[in-house]
């Protein structure tokens, strides 16, 4: 599929979601000379001013991690970090995320990077990039453009590349069932096929195969999208991979071994991904269906990441904060046309799955801009005068992490109804210490902007 037409479907994936049915020591400071002085002596921005732990820096550059020492305390044992972001728009977002997952792998042993990409396309871009291939072609086979293309986000890929030469690499990963790059459209058919070979399975051999290996190449590309299949046809290929999953289940009963559990988890999100685009062709203008099982399934990859393929390894999930969000049911959207009703986040199976293992981290802004590598920067307003995120600014706070699960004395009213905007930017009412476990704050947002690679 090309990166366009993507792009084109990212958007419009976000779009339908939307119309779903940090202890430091330091004393509030003087407002600066351009700040709303109203909330300034409110009880809950004299708290966040007191309480949040105020990062220094969101430069990737910067490794003196004091500042993330409340981090640290927070995430205490979890084995699985879930990073989000507001949309995949967020520059200084990319930024800080980038500072943390540094944070987390040289200070607190998490060795595992698992994007919101294809299953497959980061399993082998891994394989070229432990083959020497060049990082930032190796990444880009497998993560999204939204996110390779973008300048924010390269000290992560040259992280990556530089952790890999180590004693301690930080191994890439992917849990979407999506295809997310080339490496799907290149190597998943050929790849399949020799392993089918390799388990004497009969498949190949069969007179429908090669119609199959097309259509499985086909949805690679995201080419049902454009030529439908018919429902006879949707329901042979969904047969036909019920049909392999049944032989390789039965083949694994008696001779398992990791790369078969692999390709097992590769066909159910295959199946998921089919049933995903089918779904996208009939009706177009209604996706909630389709973000369901997508996100079902991501959540399954990640839970298999977790418990079968990384069993003892500690992973950082990088992940749009919509998918790593849980009891999103309990969010008001203040906009009667429209709701999380009926929506089942991956993070919210995840959360029931691994409770206080799993970390859910959201990111927010007061005022800036936002906007993909490829986009014109768009101006995301400012936050209401009765959000979290004016407090912050009210507290004069420019960028400062929250911990929700552990709040000092004085800090129970963060576990009632406040309005906050973490997720696409939109102010929406909610308790949500119950919707994530902990927020970092930026005064002001910047846009993503081109690599220049």
């Amino acid at each position: 599929m090309c990166m366009e037409r993507l792009s084109i479907l990212l958007k419009a994936a976000m779009v339908a979601f939307c119309f779903l049915s940090l202890s430091c020591e330091s004393k509030p400071t003087a407002p600066s000379s351009d700040q709303d002085t109203t909330f300034v002596n409110d009880y809950r921005t004299i708290w966040l001013a007191t309480n949040a732990s105020r990062l220094r820096s969101v430069d990737p550059s910067d490794l003196d991690f004091s500042d993330l020492q409340s981090l640290k305390a927070a995430v205490g044992n979890s084995r699985l970090v879930m990073l989000g972001e507001q949309s995949h728009g967020h520059g200084k977002t990319f930024l800080a995320k980038t500072r943390i997952v540094k944070f987390l792998h040289e200070e607190m042993g998490f060795d595992v990077l698992a994007f919101e990409s294809g299953l497959f396309d980061c399993h082998k871009a891994w394989e070229f990039l432990q083959n020497g291939e060049n990082p930032v072609t190796a990444v880009r086979r497998g993560v999204y453009a939204i996110w390779t293309m973008s300048d924010e986000f390269q000290p992560v890929i040259d992280y990556i590349g530089q952790a890999a030469q180590t004693s301690q690499p930080l191994e890439l990963a992917g849990f979407d069932c999506q295809a997310s790059s080339s490496a799907s459209q290149d190597f998943l058919t050929a790849d399949f096929a020799k392993f089918l070979t390799s388990v004497n399975s009969t498949f190949p051999a069969r007179p429908d195969w090669p119609s199959f290996r097309n259509k499985l190449d086909s949805l690679t590309r995201y080419l049902f999208l454009e030529n439908k299949l018919s429902l006879s046809e949707q329901a042979v290929f969904i047969a036909t991979l019920d049909s392999l999953l049944g032989q390789l289940d039965s083949l694994s009963a008696t001779a398992l071994t990791r790369e078969m559990t692999f390709w097992l988890q590769v066909l159910r999100s295959v199946k998921a991904e089919g049933l995903s685009q089918f779904r996208t062709a009939e009706d177009p203008n209604n996706l909630g269906p389709v973000l369901n099982i997508r996100d079902a399934q991501m959540a399954d990859n990640l839970l298999w990441l977790s418990n079968i393929w990384y069993p003892k390894r500690k992973i950082i999930v990088w992940a749009a904060t919509s998918h790593v969000m849980h009891n999103e049911g309990q969010i008001d959207t203040m906009d009667p046309s429209y709701s999380y009703s009926g929506y089942t986040t991956m993070g919210e199976i995840v959360w029931q799955a691994m409770g206080d293992n799993a970390y859910a981290l959201a990111f927010t802004a007061y005022e800036g801009s936002a906007g993909l590598y490829n986009e014109k920067p768009h101006d995301i307003g400012k936050a209401s005068t009765q959000s979290l995120e004016n407090l912050m600014r009210s507290g004069n706070l420019q960028s400062a992490f929250v911990d929700f699960r552990s709040l000092s004395q004085g800090g129970e009213w963060l576990r009632g109804t406040n309005v906050s905007q973490p997720v696409h930017d939109i102010p929406m009412r909610a308790n949500w210490t119950a919707v994530f476990d902990g927020i970092v704050f930026t005064r002001t947002m910047t846009p993503c902007t081109a690599a220049k690679r």
